[in-house]
């Protein structure tokens, strides 16, 4: 008898076909639940107006779902059995006229959203397909694909009880975007204070002539909920959440100038660029040097902000 070896397993395709049309493999998403970014750079030289297309959950040609993607637009479709139904299109910036476009694909058990320019622009519930490839029609010229990060994804709990000693000044999992950020305990202003009588005893705070922020977390952190104790001295305050760049996030920001308790207005507010917009807002009672408790919690379009 003569032994062989046995054969290597056989590369995963670097291609598909759908419609007739070729599609470059991106990605082989192996997981049910996962993030999937890149940037996307339009073809060289094309005089008309490019429209992106990706297949992805794709399990054959005649089961995947299919995004287009425009300067302008966006439209999901899923393909299942050969068949075709749109699943949601959005109307609006989507892909930068020049340059590259960051983009994020993110399936969740039930959910699927595209996030284009850190804006997210579909949302939608469905569960047909779950783990498949990533693919990019190819074009002549072709667009270019940079920077790809593939990132499963499961239910994670973050904290921080901001238990430090006076030497310990750095940040660790927390990154200052803006202003000047230490770690206090209530010894700083009382040094018997006892810490497990104190309702805060240790903090992070910030300071700066016009406003201060820190982030923690990671790119792919999405539909969670959040909470902190906050207090200020004299300034408005609050959370940021959704933050995608240090000019692109949400924010809930309570009015703590008045040291006197009344009404003090609360705003859940979008910032993108220089584009600032009050999604909502109402009043609570508040003073400046008390303790509060603010927290949100999102899902897919959906903001909820909670106090105390």
């Amino acid at each position: 008898m003569r032994a062989e070896e046995a054969a290597a397993p056989a590369a995963p395709p670097t291609a598909v076909t759908a419609g007739g049309l070729s599609f470059q493999v991106l990605q082989e998403c192996e997981d049910p639940e996962y993030c999937f970014r890149f940037s996307l750079t339009p073809p060289a030289g094309k005089a008309e107006p490019y429209v992106a297309k990706l297949l992805f959950g794709y399990q054959d040609e005649k089961n995947y779902y299919s995004l287009a993607l425009g300067r302008e637009a966006a439209l999901l479709t899923c393909r299942s059995q050969g068949v075709s139904s749109k699943l949601a299109s959005w109307s609006g910036p989507t892909l930068r006229a020049e340059g590259a476009t960051p983009l994020i694909l993110r399936r969740e058990a039930s959910m699927l959203y595209l996030v284009a320019d850190g804006r997210r622009v579909l949302g939608v519930l469905d569960s047909t397909f779950q783990a498949g490839k990533v693919t990019l029609q190819v074009t002549t010229p072709p667009a270019q694909v940079s920077e790809p990060q593939y990132q499963p994804t499961a239910e994670i709990a973050f904290g921080d009880d901001f238990m430090r000693t006076a030497d310990q000044q750095e940040l660790g999992e927390w990154t200052k975007v803006r202003g000047e950020w230490g770690f206090h305990s209530v010894r700083e202003t009382n040094k018997s204070a006892d810490f497990k009588l104190s309702v805060n005893p240790f903090s992070l705070g910030g300071k700066s002539t016009d406003w201060a922020m820190v982030t923690a977390g990671n790119w792919f952190w999405d539909d969670y909920e959040y909470s902190a104790s906050l207090k200020s001295d004299g300034a408005h305050a609050g959370i940021a959440f959704g933050c995608v760049g240090a000019d692109a996030f949400y924010l809930v920001r309570l009015d703590l100038r008045d040291p006197k308790l009344g009404a003090r207005e609360i705003q859940l507010v979008r910032l993108h660029g220089e584009d600032r917009q009050v999604l909502a807002s109402g009043y609570v009672n508040a003073a400046a040097g008390q303790w509060f408790r603010l927290g949100v919690a999102t899902r897919g379009s959906c903001v909820k902000v909670l106090l105390d």
